[in-house]
């Protein structure tokens, strides 16, 4: 008999909000713990992981997860923001490879185009900054992948999947910058729309049809 574990799936967001549309979508869900709620989705047994903002509690999160709930294949999943000038909002974009990360072997995801990503301590708003991380040549930036990376270890396989939210800059921040009383509900509200419609399909797709 094969090892139950071999078709478990983790997947990690940072936001509420990117992990509502799966969430909702779960057949026969079940609390593993506060962040953590596995079930059913496009036949696939997996988990879903809210670990917040940043690659250090990327990291730390995604670790405790796979010691409950010990998948074979780990995908980051969310929003990115665009550093090349072909990428525009909606696109769906996969790693082929996470910049200044040594890890190449990156599952290839059908339907998002692809991409080097890079992670980022903050979240790019400035046109400069933009500009010299497209000159390293990362064409997409987000905020946990290298860390969920990191957590996830071999044999286990891992993909970034992400769907582009805003222009990182070029377009002067204004999809991240606080509305009167409300901080950041603007991006939360498209984060969820984005996921949903755009790259939810995907995904599933992917659990679908990976062997």
């Amino acid at each position: 008999m094969g090892d139950p574990r071999s078709d478990r799936w983790l997947l990690v967001a940072a936001l509420a909000a990117e992990i509502l549309p799966p969430l909702l979508r779960l057949a026969e869900p079940r609390i593993v713990d506060p962040r953590l709620v596995a079930g059913r989705l496009a036949g696939r047994e997996v988990a879903l992981l809210r670990v917040g903002v940043g690659a250090v509690c990327a990291r730390r999160r995604t670790e405790a997860a796979l010691a409950r709930w010990d998948a074979a294949r780990v995908v980051s999943f969310g929003t990115c923001g665009a550093l090349a000038d072909g990428l525009a909002v909606g696109d769906v974009v996969a790693a082929t490879r996470l910049l200044d990360h040594p890890a190449q072997d990156l599952l290839t995801v059908p339907g998002a185009r692809p991409v080097v990503l890079t992670t980022v301590p903050r979240a790019v708003r400035d046109p400069v900054e933009r500009a010299r991380l497209a000159a390293r040549g990362a064409e997409a930036c987000e905020m946990e992948a290298a860390g969920v990376l990191d957590a996830t270890g071999a044999p286990r396989r891992f993909a970034a999947l992400k769907v582009v939210s805003d222009l990182a800059g070029r377009d002067g921040g204004r999809i991240l910058a606080p509305l009167g009383r409300f901080p950041f509900l603007r991006f939360k509200s498209r984060a969820l729309a984005l996921v949903r419609d755009r790259l939810l399909p995907i995904l599933e797709d992917l659990l679908r049809t990976a062997p």
